[in-house]
């Protein structure tokens, strides 16, 4: 069961502010590496709109999400993600994040999908504190919400995967 959206800050950062630098930029994708494949930066637009830039940057399992709001000015936070590979679909869990005013926010349950070239990540996310969705399907006017990352480009206008 999922519970309605709002247009909060803190409701756009559930939905994404849930993933694990650059080290793995260049390398081939490796069956059952997606964690190593999905280091560094990545960026998305975000919000009911999808008008809000976001930047998630991986290490390791560490995850840092950062993007600008009117209400919070720049907000970054900071939590771990844990990737499933086994399942299916592959499953992806934010968890231990905290939000702009430093309180603590509720796991994050989601499946993921990483492209062959490892280029884009799709995620599905059932909001803070809901179920795991079990199909990559937008929620009618509330959870769970899709966003699709891409690696940032570079002053070539590359993305630094090859």
């Amino acid at each position: 069961m999922t519970r309605p959206a709002t247009a909060h800050p803190l409701a756009i950062v559930a939905v994404v502010a849930w993933l694990t630098a650059a080290t793995a930029a260049d390398a081939p994708k490796v069956e059952g590496d997606d964690l190593g494949v999905i280091q560094g930066s990545w960026t998305t637009l975000a919000g009911p709109r999808k008008n809000l830039p976001m930047t998630l940057t991986l290490q390791g399992q560490d995850a840092t999400v950062s993007f600008t709001t009117r209400q919070h000015g720049k907000v970054e936070l900071k939590g771990k993600v844990i990737l499933d590979e086994s399942k299916s679909p592959k499953t992806l869990d934010w968890t231990g994040f905290l939000g702009p005013m430093g309180q603590a926010v509720p796991d994050n349950l989601a499946i993921y999908r990483l492209s062959e070239k490892g280029d884009q990540l799709k995620i599905c996310s059932g909001g803070p504190g809901n179920e795991r969705p079990d199909r990559f399907e937008e929620g009618e006017g509330g959870p769970p919400h899709i966003l699709i990352f891409r690696r940032p480009l570079n002053d070539s206008g590359a993305t630094g995967v090859k």
